[in-house]
């Protein structure tokens, strides 16, 4: 049986008698049949009940070995005293408030303790509550549907430590998208989304070995973008290197050959000379630049239509991982912004680690007007910007134990600190908390699937566990 102790604004205090093995994070339907109203209530703790005063007292003594014989005649007293031993307080938070009656309601209502009715909802029940409205409801959990199109032109979060489920979740949106001829890009810095299934779905471009770039390629603006931002050239060498790469332009010669001539053979400061040419030959060494059969990517992004375009950064240095990633967001967003290719995903692992705060919040202020939904899978919260944080549209988080990482997510609008500290700790491999309007607003714990589309991403350990006999 379970009665409403208290109530304090959206946390509900419940007492179960007896107490059975609730799990933190499952529902409870709190449903008034005076008002025809039910609240859906999320259990994120369970106490043991604390019974004051003189029944304590009694309790106590009850136990004792040698007065146990005074209450052995009384089989009700003692099985009254054994469920009261046995209770619990549920510990509740409000998530969503219906009508039968299809009223407008809020939460901030209080039910009847005589005449309400506490129940768990099945399996059915909870999906109609949270996906009856969706438009694209699919699996990513063992049970409860969620609306992938919530995803569609928002900012989503993957986060949790090392090797708790959260490769795998991104493995598994990123083949739910594809089952829906949506199309996706995705900044792979482990070489882990090579794909064993659904390879016609799939174009992975690794720099270096069958992707590679060229100044004509970038264009004169990118190509500067990047030796000054990502390379370090100095202003002054820049206005060199804009002049010089202005009468290649003109002259259609254009390469990286071509600048190094002009550069050697031209009249420049010599230590404007040597600030150019010490970068141009680390372009030219790093493998990834070719002036004949480089990449198009303009032809790429529109051949690879309902595709997912993998671009593996294993094993790059950070600068060159830093430029490729600023060449496919910079054609990216053109192209979007010229109506050349339909609107995508964008899945970046630890983005932190490529571009820098200023050009995130760039991408992700415009996304929504360009088309762009991106889906960030970190390691490290507080690493993240925070205002991904701010405006984030859905969140996965995986098990973190560290009170700061904790505090630094709580900053988010769509859930709150208390929740988020009793759920996420506790949470095994595998699972997650996910919220936002992907779930309706609804704080959900889902069992991750095992994505079987992708044959890598697995932890490699050096020591093999031999099973005991």
């Amino acid at each position: 049986m379970i009665t409403i102790l208290r109530k304090n604004r959206v946390t509900y205090e419940l007492l179960e008698t007896p107490g059975r093995d609730r799990i933190v994070g499952s529902y409870l339907i709190l449903l008034d049949s005076t008002t025809r109203r039910k609240l859906l209530l999320q259990i994120i703790d369970v106490n043991y009940l604390s019974i004051p005063g003189e029944i304590e007292e009694i309790i106590r003594i009850s136990k004792r070995e040698e007065s146990y014989q005074v209450f052995e005649e009384d089989e009700n007293l003692k099985k009254i005293l054994d469920e009261l031993m046995d209770s619990r307080i549920l510990i509740c938070k409000v998530r969503a408030a219906f009508s039968l009656d299809d009223e407008a309601i809020d939460f901030q209502w209080a039910p009847s303790r005589l005449k309400s009715r506490i129940y768990e909802p099945s399996v059915e029940e909870l999906n109609e509550l949270i996906t009856s409205r969706y438009a694209i409801p699919v699996k990513i959990g063992d049970d409860v549907e969620m609306d992938l199109n919530a995803l569609d032109g928002g900012l989503t979060l993957i986060i949790g430590k090392k090797g708790s489920g959260k490769s795998n979740l991104s493995k598994t949106l990123i083949a739910r998208i594809l089952e829906h001829n949506g199309r996706c890009v995705v900044f792979d810095i482990n070489g882990e989304y090579e794909p064993v299934a659904m390879r016609d779905k799939f174009l992975v471009l690794k720099p270096g070995e069958n992707m590679f770039l060229s100044i004509l390629g970038l264009g004169k603006e990118l190509f500067i973008n990047l030796m000054e931002t990502i390379m370090g050239l100095p202003s002054s060498s820049v206005w060199e290197l804009r002049r010089i790469l202005d009468g290649l332009e003109n002259r259609n010669m254009l390469s990286l050959k071509n600048l190094w001539n002009e550069i050697v053979c031209g009249r420049i400061n010599d230590l404007v000379k040597e600030a150019l040419l010490r970068r141009i030959t680390v372009l030219g060494e790093s493998g990834l630049f070719r002036d004949s059969d480089a990449t198009d990517l303009d032809r790429v992004f529109k051949e690879a239509s309902n595709k997912a375009l993998v671009i593996n950064l294993k094993g790059l240095p950070k600068s060159f991982r830093q430029m490729i990633v600023e060449t496919v967001l910079n054609k990216t967003v053109r192209m979007l912004e010229n109506g050349e290719i339909k609107p995508l995903f964008l899945f970046a692992e630890e983005a932190q680690s490529y571009l820098d705060e200023k050009a995130w919040e760039d991408y992700i202020t415009r996304m929504r007007h360009i088309g762009l939904s991106v889906v960030f899978i970190t390691n490290e919260p507080d690493s993240l910007m925070s205002f991904v944080y701010r405006q984030a549209d859905n969140c996965f988080i995986f098990n973190l134990v560290n009170e700061n990482d904790l505090n630094y997510i709580s900053k988010m609008s769509k859930i709150d600190a208390e929740s988020l500290i009793s759920l996420v700790p506790t949470l095994p491999i595998g699972k997650c908390l996910a919220f936002g309007n992907i779930t309706g607003n609804i704080p959900v714990m889902l069992n991750i699937r095992r994505e079987n589309v992708f044959g890598t991403g697995e932890t490699r350990k050096v020591l093999l566990a031999v099973p005991k006999h």
